[in-house]
């Protein structure tokens, strides 16, 4: 019985919305958490906890299901499972890059629009919990209506400081992998990215440059 402990991003995406796990699916989860949460399975099949599937897209050779349970102690958490495997294998997604490298094992990412799909996944990916939105130009920063004549100040020092640092979407062909440069808004922050994936969708190197802290946006959601 063995348990990839790699702990929050996904490649099935014709998966647009949750629908309820089935209960052959929450057999292997149960088995799986048995030996990862040892504490948790027995509660899976409780009415206070409920399991779904498309919360969180797919991978090519794992199936993803998402926990979530309600009370005192509130749990969400999303768990890859390997597709047509009996064994009680998990990896809960939790926004490494070896994580990330070993969940899109089987990946091809052939053009170019195939590598800034995948650059923008492990970026929703990596942030986990964090709302993050790829932006190509000032106009697509999300902002806040501000309620205050003190949050009116904060949005317009704002969008005073991100004036000609929204840098537009980049994808260079560099040695065999794919180079990609993105600008993200991340939290209350605006970063500018570059990461390098190869032809399997592994990340190689990710660099992050902070350009703009203290945006008046939504940071959750």
């Amino acid at each position: 019985m063995v348990v990839a402990v790699l702990m929050e991003e996904p490649m099935d995406t014709s998966t647009d919305r949750a629908v309820r796990a089935t209960p052959e699916q929450v057999e292997r989860l149960r088995a799986a958490m048995a030996v990862l949460d040892p504490d948790l399975a027995p509660r899976l099949a409780g009415p206070s906890v409920a399991i779904a599937h498309g919360h969180v897209p797919d991978f090519p050779r794992w199936e993803v299901l998402t926990i979530a349970e309600r009370g005192s102690h509130p749990y969400f958490r999303s768990v890859a499972l390997p597709r047509g495997d009996t064994e009680p294998v998990a990896i809960v997604l939790d926004g490494r890059t070896d994580t990330w490298n070993q969940l899109v094992a089987g990946t091809e990412v052939l053009d170019p629009g195939a590598a800034r799909s995948t650059v923008e996944r492990y970026l929703q990916f990596a942030a986990g919990d964090r709302r993050v939105t790829v932006v190509e130009a000032t106009e697509d920063i999300p902002w806040s209506s501000p309620r205050t004549d003190a949050s009116r100040e904060v949005l317009a020092e704002g969008q005073a400081a991100v004036e000609g640092q929204v840098r537009p979407g980049e994808v260079v062909d560099a040695d065999g992998d794919w180079r990609v440069g993105l600008t993200t808004v991340d939290q209350d922050r605006l970063l500018a990215h570059e990461v390098i994936i190869d032809r399997g969708g592994a990340v190689q190197r990710h660099e992050t440059e902070t350009l703009v802290t203290g945006l008046l946006v939504p940071i959750a959601g």
